[in-house]
């Protein structure tokens, strides 16, 4: 390596430092939002790497200048209008197990300032069976996780408010969901009028299925699994479902 590259290592993990100072979030955080691997960001702030094209794209995204990263030139911080879209990225806290105290922190973290164009959206430990139903054990937030708020409201037509995240359990819905997919909810649908996928309640369990309302005020519930027979309510009994709201979008681990 050249002494310019190591110079130039060692000014980018400095003004990585401070831009990530200016979104008040520890470097785990950071590098999640900035869809870059935690060990390989901790490499760029200790001087020991530069960021690849990738990881250039990633902190684009939350509207970092890659000039001033690179050469210290212009402003730190893209307009808005400069800044590219992507899907959107999520952090959360280091322990996937919360305490008590730990949630509660957590809870009053959806009060505050979310990264700059990004929004907290709050993920609730609740299973959503797309079988036979699970029961809902708990419904305390156990953490946020932060979407660009652009996209919630153009890709998704969504207020950032309306929304919540929770797990999802079974294989009827298969192969368009799967179990231990992220389904990201919007409980401003309260009743089913298109013809998609809900999240609703009934007899204490909470259940996702593609939903139909018919003309006749029939309600035909409908699994992607093949081995799933549709069920066919009537209007009486479609009363008796409490739609949570509409899923709007999915994530997986890969």
């Amino acid at each position: 390596m050249t002494d310019n590259t190591e110079r130039l290592k060692v000014e980018v993990a400095e003004r990585l430092k401070v831009a990530r100072a200016s979104f008040t979030l520890n470097q785990k955080e950071f590098a999640s939002i900035s869809g870059v691997g935690f060990s390989t960001y901790q490499k760029y702030e200790m001087g020991l790497s530069l960021p690849g094209s990738e990881a250039m794209l990633g902190f684009a995204n939350i509207k970092i200048n890659a000039n001033w990263l690179l050469t210290g030139k212009g402003e730190m911080m893209l307009d808005a209008e400069d800044a590219p879209l992507s899907m959107p990225y999520a952090w959360q806290s280091e322990n996937a197990e919360h305490s008590v105290r730990e949630r509660q922190q957590s809870a009053y973290a959806s009060t505050q300032q979310a990264p700059l164009g990004f929004v907290l959206v709050p993920r609730y430990d609740v299973a959503a069976s797309m079988g036979n139903g699970a029961v809902i054990h708990s419904e305390q937030v156990v953490d946020h996780l932060a979407f660009r708020e652009e996209w919630v409201r153009t890709e998704l037509g969504a207020n950032p408010k309306n929304l919540l995240l929770i797990s999802a359990i079974g294989d009827s819905m298969e192969p368009d969901l799967r179990a231990g997919d992220l389904l990201l909810v919007d409980r401003s649908y309260t009743t089913v009028n298109h013809d998609a996928v809900y999240a609703f309640s009934t007899n204490g369990e909470l259940r996702v299925k593609r939903m139909q309302l018919k003309i006749d005020g029939t309600l035909v519930v409908r699994s992607a699994n093949a081995q799933y027979e549709p069920e066919y309510l009537t209007p009486d009994q479609a009363e008796h479902l409490h739609i949570v709201g509409r899923v709007v979008w999915s994530g997986r681990r890969m």
